[in-house]
């Protein structure tokens, strides 16, 4: 049987492009019905489209580590194929890792609360774009953008090893459900490459929406705030985990001002020692303008070893 390889040539990339422009048909879909429910004053086009143009950043990164993951997973551990690991790739960050991306950005968020001040915070909240003279602050967006990319690799090489301590059961689950489609190559390309993205990411960008836009007083956003407030509930646990990290990037930065001193010490003697070497070197030429330094000399016996008399 041949195996089954992601992305083999022209036809792997028109498959992509068309699921691109189904997500971007999901978007619009949300859009529509956004207005409809909430009226068109709920979020403005800029907002949204700053929102999802995000999600597409990140979807952009999470397919390029998805392919390298794949190609190295199916590299690493036997048995399987690239579609088989692109298929788990797509199952466990659409699922698992939405909820673990959603729980870091929670963390990350109350991480920056206690690391900046409130307004230099207040930059990095999601959604929230406009300055303080009600214009779109591009300054603010790249800064949530940036921060939300770093959200998503940390969960991608969470899930990453997620993948590979529970990589055997997770390959019998795959086998099983792309077992149908095993006789022709093609076929199992379009299912793990078409059908399954398309269902799975069009839940995962309809989440996602939901968390990293411009929170509002109704009631899925109300319960989000509460669970950043209320430490009985699970954001007890973001409240310590940003203080946890918070007390590591202390330390780092306790580490690197002791390192250095060190380094620039280090960096200054290599330095004067070129400088004394250069200045050595220029000091013996005006000695003697003559002299060449550059000639290697060879030295030779005067009589050979197979010459030599013995007495």
């Amino acid at each position: 049987m041949v195996e089954c390889l992601v992305l083999p040539g022209i036809g792997g990339v028109a498959v992509q492009c068309l699921l691109l422009a189904c997500c971007v048909g999901v978007f619009v879909f949300k859009r529509k019905k956004e207005e409809k429910r909430l009226g068109p004053e709920a979020r403005s086009k800029e907002e949204f489209t700053l929102d999802a143009s995000k999600q597409f950043a990140s979807a952009a990164w999470l397919h390029c580590m998805n392919l390298g993951f794949a190609s190295a997973l199916n590299t690493l551990m036997a048995g399987g194929d690239e579609c088989g690991w692109y298929w788990i790739n797509i199952m466990v960050d659409t699922t698992l890792g939405t909820a673990v991306a959603y729980v870091l950005l929670l963390i990350a968020n109350a991480f920056l609360k206690k690391k900046l001040t409130p307004a230099a915070a207040e930059e990095f909240r999601s959604g929230e774009y406009k300055a303080d003279d009600g214009y779109i602050s591009m300054k603010r967006y790249m800064k949530q953008l940036c921060l939300w990319l770093v959200v998503v690799s940390f969960m991608k090489v969470l899930m990453v090893l997620f993948m590979f301590l529970f990589s055997g059961p997770l390959m019998g689950i795959a086998g099983f459900v792309l077992a149908p489609f095993l006789s022709e190559p093609w076929l199992k390309l379009l299912v793990v490459m078409i059908a399954f993205p398309l269902v799975m990411d069009s839940f995962q960008i309809w989440m996602v929406d939901n968390f990293i836009k411009k929170r509002e007083t109704h009631a899925i956003q109300g319960t989000v705030e509460d669970l950043e407030a209320a430490p009985e509930l699970d954001g007890f646990y973001v409240e310590r985990s940003a203080e946890a990290l918070l007390i590591l990037s202390e330390r780092c930065e306790e580490a690197a001002e002791e390192a250095l001193p060190y380094l620039r010490t280090k960096c200054d003697e290599a330095m004067h020692a070129d400088k004394s070497t250069e200045f050595a070197g220029s000091a013996a030429k005006k000695a003697y303008p003559t002299a060449n330094f550059e000639t290697q000399y060879k030295f030779q016996t005067i009589i050979p070893p197979d010459q030599a008399i013995v007495e």
